[in-house]
C-alpha cells in the first residue's frame, strides 16, 4: 500500500488511526499513503472507479465489498491487540447521576431486546429490513467483520477481574445486574467451550464495560491506584 490512496471515513477515525499503526507495524511508512475521506456507503463506488486503491470499511459495507469480488487485506483494528471492542454508549455525567432509573430502564430494554433478537432472528431481520431499507442480500447475509476472541480472553485473568468488578458489593447493592444470571454465566465460562459459554463471555465483557462506565461517570469513581486506572482505561 506504499504510495496508495486509501479511503477513510475521516482522517481522525479510530479505524484510520488503526490502519496507520497497522501499516507501520508491517514496515510501511504511514506518511507514504494518501488518505481520502469517503463516506462508508460510497467507498465501493470509489474503489470500482479507481479513485482509491483500498478502503477502510466496517459492516454492513465490508460484506458488500467482499461479495463484489474485492479482497480483504487484513484487520487493522486487531493490530492494536488480540482483543478489540471499541463501540460504546456514553452520556453526560451530570445527566446520568440525575437519571439513574432512566439508565437502568435503558439497560433493561437493551437486554430484553437482545434476548428477543436471539430468540426470534427471522423477525429481528425483518424489522431491520423494514426500518433500515437495506437490501435483502445485506439483511440476511451472515455477519462479517473483525473477530474478537472473547472466549480465550474471558478464560484468562480477565475472568477474575470481571468477578471482582461484577460481584463487588458496590455493584450488587446497586441492583442493576441480576446476580443469579451472573453466577450462571461465570459457571458456564469456567466449565464449557460451547456456544452458550460464548454468549456468556460476550455478556460478561459488556457488563464489565457498563459497570466501569457507571462508576466513572455516575458514581464519580476515582481509581485508588495507577494499576487500577490502567485496567479501567483498557476495559
Amino acid at each position: 500500500l506504499k504510495g496508495k490512496a486509501i479511503a477513510a471515513p475521516t482522517v481522525g477515525a479510530v479505524i484510520h488511526v488503526a490502519t496507520l499503526y497497522w501499516l507501520k507495524k508491517n514496515g510501511v511508512d504511514p506518511a507514504s499513503i494518501r488518505a481520502v475521506e469517503v463516506p462508508f456507503p460510497n467507498m465501493g463506488d470509489q474503489l470500482k472507479a479507481g479513485n482509491v486503491d483500498a478502503v477502510e470499511a466496517l459492516e454492513p459495507f465490508t460484506g458488500a465489498l467482499l461479495a463484489a469480488g474485492n479482497v480483504s487485506l487484513g484487520d487493522p483494528l486487531l493490530a492494536a491487540g488480540d482483543e478489540v471492542l471499541f463501540p460504546f454508549w456514553i452520556s453526560d455525567g451530570a445527566w446520568a447521576r440525575a437519571n439513574r432509573p432512566v439508565i437502568k430502564a435503558w439497560i433493561d430494554a437493551l437486554t430484553a431486546a437482545k434476548a428477543d433478537m436471539d430468540a426470534n432472528p427471522a423477525d429481528a431481520r425483518a424489522i431491520l429490513a423494514k426500518y433500515s431499507r437495506l437490501p435483502p442480500e445485506i439483511v440476511y447475509r451472515k455477519k462479517m467483520g473483525f473477530p474478537v476472541p472473547l472466549d480465550k480472553y474471558c478464560g484468562s485473568a480477565f475472568l477474575d477481574y470481571a468477578r471482582g468488578i461484577l460481584c463487588d458489593p458496590v455493584t450488587t447493592a446497586r441492583g442493576v445486574f441480576d446476580t443469579r444470571v451472573l453466577a450462571s454465566d461465570f459457571e458456564k465460562i469456567e466449565k464449557s467451550a460451547s456456544q452458550t459459554s460464548h454468549q456468556a463471555a460476550l455478556r460478561m465483557w459488556m457488563l464489565v464495560n457498563v459497570e466501569l462506565w457507571w462508576r466513572l461517570y455516575v458514581d464519580d469513581y476515582q481509581p485508588s491506584s495507577r494499576r487500577t486506572r490502567e485496567l479501567d482505561l483498557v476495559l
